[in-house]
C-alpha cells in the first residue's frame, strides 16, 4: 500500500511542470547547496569523522531522502543535534561503531514508517524538545573549543572529561585561529544586514575570507586538509567487515539516533508545512530517512536528517518540487569533485566559528522566553531538567529522562479530574419547556470531565461526600469520562453503595462505549439495574418526575445558539418522541468528547506583544481572553491585531521575522481587553457535534470556545468535526444523517449542490496587479491559477504572496492585503507595479475534486491532504466551482 503513495504523490507534484518551474527549482537547488557546503563540512568534522563524510553525507541525503520524502520542501543532510549524538559514539565505539549505529537506526526509522508510528514520534512535549535543542546547541559549543583555540586534546566522551583535561595538562592556543574563528561569527552575525546577504549565506563569506587569510598570510593553523574526489570513501562501512560483536552495545546508541533522526526530521516537516501549507507525510518522510541512513554509511557518510534551516532556506528561494533537494546533492557532488582542493585549505578554526554562531541560533529563544515570562512551571521543570541532562550525561540518558519527565507531567495533568456539581432547578426546567415534580429527596447532577482512573478517582468520592447526603439522588453525567480504569470502576461502586444505605440512589448517564463496556464487565451496569442508566442527563430527570414537553424542546434541539447564550446543562439531548430507527450517528455525540481541552489563553491584561509572541509561537489564528477566575471574556484573533493594533499583515508564523512583527507593537499601550472581540458565540459542553456544526456553519466559524457555566473548558473546530466524520465513515453503506423528522442520503449529494460558482480566476500570465484584484473579488482570498481551457493550474492565496512576492515588504502590496482581510474599503487603491506572474506566485500542486464527487468523498480529499478548499472540475478537468470546509459540513449533515 505504502509504494502506491510514492507515485501517486510525485505524479500530483509534478502536475503542470514546466520550464518556469523547472528554473525555480534550479536557482532553488544552487542557493541550498551555498548554505549547506559549510554547514556540511562542518558538521562532517563536529560528528568525528571528517569534512568529506559531512559532504557525502549532504550529497547522498539530498538525493536519495529528497527523492523518497514526504513533502518536496524537505532538504536533508548532517545536522548540529545529530553530530552532537555522533561525537560521544564515535569517540566510544570508534568510526566503524558509528556506522553500525547508523545503520541500526536507519533500520529502525524504517520500521517506524512501515508500520505508520510517525504520530507517536511527535507526541513529545515541546518543553522536552526545546531543552534537548538547547544542550545539543551547548554540547556543539562546546565541542568546538579544539579548533576555536588551535589545539589539539585526545577525544572525550562527555563535557566533564573533556574539561578535567584542560584543567590537569593545560593548554596553548593559537591566536591566530582565535582570529579566524572570530572572523567567521562577525561575518556571520554583520553579513545578512547587507541587501547580498539575503542571497549568499553568511557562513560561506566567513570561511571563504578565512580561507583566503591563511592562504594569504600562510598561517600555521589546523585545516581540513585533502578532500577525495569521489562520493565512495575509502573509511566507509564495508559489508563484511561489519563489528557484529558490537550489536548488543549499539542498540541503545542506535535507540538514540533513530529517536533524533525521526524527531528532528517530523519536526522540520511541520514547520515546513506551516509556511507553504503542503502538509508532510511522516510515515513516507520516516520510511525516506530510514532507507537513507541504510545507505549513507556504506559510502563513508554519518547520519542524516531533515534539516529546517536549509528546508526553510528552500522555501524562501522559491522551490517548487522535490527537485531542489536533489539538484542541492548534485551540485554538491559537484563542489566536491572540481574544488576538493581549495576547500582543503578551509581551517578548522573556521569551521569552528561557524558551529558555534550556528549553536546559538539553534536555541528556540522565543519558546524558552514565552515559558519562563509565562511562568509556565511544568514547562520550565521539564526544559531544564532535559537541557541539563543532555548537558551533563549521556544523551542517551537525556531522552530517556526527557520522556520521563513528560510522563510524569502528563500523569499529572491527567489526573486533575473536573467535576461539576449542579443542582435540578425547577424554574429553569419549567422556562426550557420541562414539565417536572420535584421528588422528595435531594437530587443533584454531576458532570465529570477526564479519566476517571487510579490518581484522580479518590477526588471524586471526597467531592461526593462534602456536597451531598447519603440520602440524595445523585446523576453522574460520565460522557466527559474518555475512559476508566479498575479504581474508577471501584468508585462508583463505592458511591452507588453508599447512596442506596443511606436511602438515596445513583443514575448513570451519558456513557462513552469504552467506559460502558468496563462497567458492563465489572457487573457495575447489573447492579444499577437497566432502569437507573440514560443515554442523557435529561432522560434520567425526567425518570425522577419529569415529563417532556414536546414542543419546547424541539425549539431548543432546532434553535441557534446566540451570542453570549449558554445551553443549559440538563439539555445535553433532548430528542423528540417519535425516532426514525437509525444507527448511531457520530453528530449526537458531545461536543465535550472530542473538544480539545488543552487550550492556550491571555488575560485581558497581557500586552499586545506578549499576544503576538504567543501567536508566532504555536502559530495559532486566535487566543481566547480569560479572567483569574477562569471565566471566558473575549476571543483575539489576528484579524483583531490588524484592525486594533495596526499590525502591516496578518500572521503567518513561522515564516514571520519575529523581530519585526514585535518591533511595530512594542510602544503601543494595548492589552488583551483593548483587542479582544466580546461578546463571544460559544458552545457548551455538553451540546452535541451537531449543534456545534449548526452554529459554525450559520455564523460562519471556523472554532468555537467550549463552556460549562461561563468558564471555557475546551475548544472545538470545523477540522475536529471533520476529523470525527471522517474517522466514523462507513465506506461499505448508505450514509444517512437525520435531519428534522426526515432521513436523507448523503450520497445523493454531490459537489455540484454544495460548491460556490463564483470562482475568482486568473491566467498564469496575470500581473501582480491583476492577482490582487482577483482576490479583493472574493471575502475567501483565494484565486485559481487556470489556462485559457479552465484547467486548474495552481491556487494563489494572500499568504502566497506575502510568502513569494518580491514586493512582500512593499507599503502597497501590504496596504491591499491589510485591508483585504479586515474587509476594509480602499479610498483609491495604489496599483502595484512588477513582473511577477501569477504562475511565480502559486502553489501548484493542486488537489482538485470531481463535480459529481459525493460529500464523502470530498471529505477523504480534505483531511488526507490538510487543505481549506477544493478546486471542483467536471469530467474534463475544468474549473467550475470551489468548495470549502463550511460547505463541505452542510453537505455532510444534508444540507444544500
Amino acid at each position: 500500500m505504502m509504494l502506491q503513495e510514492w507515485p501517486r504523490m510525485w505524479r500530483r507534484e509534478f502536475a503542470g511542470y514546466n520550464r518556469d518551474t523547472l528554473q525555480k527549482d534550479v536557482l532553488a537547488g544552487i542557493t541550498v547547496a551555498a548554505v549547506a557546503l559549510p554547514l556540511a563540512l562542518a558538521f562532517g568534522v563536529a560528528s568525528g569523522a571528517d569534512a568529506a563524510a559531512g559532504l557525502v553525507t549532504a550529497v547522498l541525503a539530498g538525493i536519495v531522502i529528497g527523492a523518497l520524502g514526504g513533502a518536496p520542501y524537505q532538504i536533508s543532510g548532517p545536522t548540529g543535534a545529530m553530530s552532537a549524538v555522533l561525537i560521544v559514539l564515535s569517540s566510544r565505539y570508534g568510526l566503524e561503531g558509528m556506522w553500525l549505529a547508523a545503520l541500526l537506526a536507519g533500520i529502525m526509522i524504517t520500521l517506524l514508517g512501515v508500520f505508520r508510528l510517525g504520530r507517536v514520534v511527535a507526541l513529545i512535549p515541546a518543553p522536552v524538545i526545546v531543552g534537548f535543542t538547547s544542550g545539543i546547541a551547548i554540547l556543539i559549543a562546546l565541542g568546538q573549543i579544539d579548533n576555536f583555540l588551535g589545539i589539539k586534546t585526545p577525544a572525550a566522551e562527555s563535557v566533564i572529561e573533556k574539561f578535567r583535561y584542560y584543567a590537569e595538562h593545560g593548554i596553548t592556543p593559537n591566536p591566530q585561529a582565535i582570529l579566524l574563528a572570530l572572523l567567521v561569527m562577525a561575518t556571520m552575525i554583520i553579513w545578512p544586514r547587507f541587501k547580498l546577504g539575503q542571497r549568499i549565506p553568511g557562513s560561506l563569506v566567513g570561511i571563504i575570507l578565512a580561507t583566503l587569510v591563511v592562504v594569504v598570510t600562510h598561517g600555521d593553523v589546523p585545516v581540513i586538509g585533502s578532500i577525495p574526489r569521489t562520493i565512495l570513501l575509502e573509511n566507509r562501512l564495508s559489508p563484511t567487515q561489519i563489528p557484529w560483536a558490537e550489536i548488543s552495545s549499539l542498540i541503545v546508541p542506535a535507540m538514540s539516533v533513530a529517536a533524533l533522526g525521526a524527531i528532528e526530521s517530523l519536526l522540520c516537516g511541520a514547520v515546513a508545512g506551516n509556511m507553504t501549507g503542503i502538509r508532510l507525510n511522516n510515515n513516507l518522510e520516516l520510511v525516506a530517512q530510514g532507507v537513507g541512513n541504510m545507505i549513507i554509511p556504506l559510502f563513508g557518510g554519518v547520519p542524516a536528517t531533515a534539516a529546517i534551516a536549509r528546508t526553510s532556506v528552500n522555501i524562501k528561494s522559491g522551490g517548487v518540487t522535490r527537485l531542489v533537494p536533489i539538484l542541492h546533492g548534485v551540485f554538491l557532488l559537484l563542489a566536491a569533485l572540481l574544488l576538493a582542493g581549495i576547500i582543503g585549505h578551509v581551517p578548522l578554526a573556521a569551521l569552528a566559528g561557524v558551529l558555534m554562531v550556528t549553536a546559538w541560533r539553534m536555541n528556540e529563544w522565543h519558546s524558552i522566553h514565552f515559558y519562563f515570562d509565562h511562568h509556565l512551571k511544568h514547562a520550565i521543570l521539564a526544559f531544564s531538567i532535559t537541557l541539563l541532562a543532555t548537558v551533563v550525561l549521556d544523551l542517551t540518558q537525556a531522552i530517556l529522562i526527557g520522556f520521563g519527565i513528560s510522563t510524569l507531567i502528563f500523569m499529572a495533568q491527567m489526573s486533575e479530574l473536573q467535576i461539576s456539581r449542579k443542582p435540578v432547578e425547577v424554574e429553569r426546567l419549567e422556562t426550557a419547556g420541562l414539565e417536572y415534580t420535584h421528588p422528595e429527596r435531594d437530587v443533584a447532577v454531576y458532570y465529570l470531565s477526564g479519566p476517571l482512573f487510579f490518581a484522580a478517582a479518590r477526588r471524586l468520592v471526597e467531592f461526593v461526600e462534602s456536597h451531598d447526603a447519603p440520602s440524595a439522588v445523585l446523576i453522574l453525567s460520565i460522557r466527559g469520562v474518555p475512559l476508566i480504569d479498575a479504581t474508577g470502576v471501584e468508585v462508583i461502586r463505592e458511591i452507588l453503595h453508599r447512596q442506596r444505605k443511606g436511602s438515596g440512589d445513583m443514575l448513570l448517564t451519558s456513557m462513552d462505549d469504552r467506559v460502558r463496556l468496563l462497567l458492563e464487565r465489572a457487573g457495575v451496569l447489573a447492579e444499577l439495574g437497566p432502569d437507573h442508566v440514560f443515554w442523557s442527563a435529561d432522560k434520567a430527570i425526567a425518570a425522577l418526575g419529569g415529563t417532556v414537553g414536546r414542543e419546547a424542546v424541539t425549539a431548543v434541539a432546532e434553535a441557534p445558539i446566540m451570542e453570549g447564550l449558554l445551553l443549559a446543562p440538563f439539555a445535553e439531548k433532548m430528542e423528540p418522541g417519535s425516532r426514525v430507527p437509525r444507527t448511531p450517528d457520530p453528530l449526537d455525540r458531545s461536543v465535550q468528547e472530542i473538544m480539545r481541552t488543552e487550550v492556550l489563553t491571555v488575560s485581558p491584561d497581557a500586552s499586545a506583544a506578549e499576544i503576538v509572541a504567543l501567536l508566532l509561537q504555536k502559530g495559532y489564528r486566535s487566543l481566547p481572553v480569560v479572567a483569574e477566575n477562569g471565566r471566558l471574556l473575549g476571543i483575539i484573533t489576528d484579524g483583531d491585531l490588524l484592525r486594533r493594533a495596526d499590525l502591516s499583515t496578518r500572521l503567518t508564523s513561522p515564516s514571520d521575522d519575529w523581530v519585526q512583527r514585535l518591533a511595530e507593537i512594542a510602544d503601543k499601550a494595548i492589552t488583551g481587553a483593548n483587542l479582544m472581540t466580546a461578546p463571544v458565540i460559544t458552545i457548551p459542553a455538553s451540546a452535541s457535534v451537531r449543534q456545534a456544526m449548526e452554529l459554525m456553519i450559520s455564523h460562519g466559524l471556523k472554532r468555537l470556545p467550549v463552556v460549562n457555566d461561563g468558564w471555557l473548558v475546551g475548544w472545538i473546530s470545523r477540522v475536529d468535526v471533520l476529523r470525527l466524520l471522517d474517522q466514523q465513515q462507513s465506506r461499505d453503506e448508505s450514509l444517512t444523517y437525520e435531519t428534522g423528522a426526515a432521513v436523507t442520503d448523503r450520497s445523493a449529494i454531490t459537489t455540484a449542490n454544495l460548491m460556490v460558482q463564483d470562482v475568482p480566476t486568473v491566467l498564469p500570465q496575470a500581473t501582480l496587479e491583476e492577482v490582487v484584484q482577483a482576490l479583493e473579488r472574493d471575502r475567501r482570498r483565494r484565486a485559481v491559477v487556470v489556462d485559457t481551457d479552465r484547467q486548474v493550474v495552481g491556487i494563489i492565496t494572500d499568504g502566497d504572496l506575502l510568502q513569494r512576492s518580491q514586493q512582500a515588504a512593499a507599503p502597497g502590496l501590504l496596504e491591499r492585503l491589510r485591508r483585504l482581510v479586515t474587509n476594509q474599503p480602499f479610498a483609491v487603491e495604489p496599483l502595484l507595479a512588477g513582473t511577477e506572474t501569477a504562475a511565480d506566485l502559486m502553489t501548484a500542486a493542486v488537489i482538485t475534486v470531481p463535480v459529481t464527487a459525493t460529500p464523502d468523498e470530498a471529505l477523504r480529499l480534505i483531511m488526507q491532504h490538510g487543505i481549506k478548499r477544493l478546486p471542483v472540475v467536471d469530467e474534463d478537468g475544468r474549473l467550475v466551482g470551489l468548495l470549502s470546509r463550511t460547505s463541505l459540513l452542510r453537505g455532510l449533515i444534508g444540507e444544500t
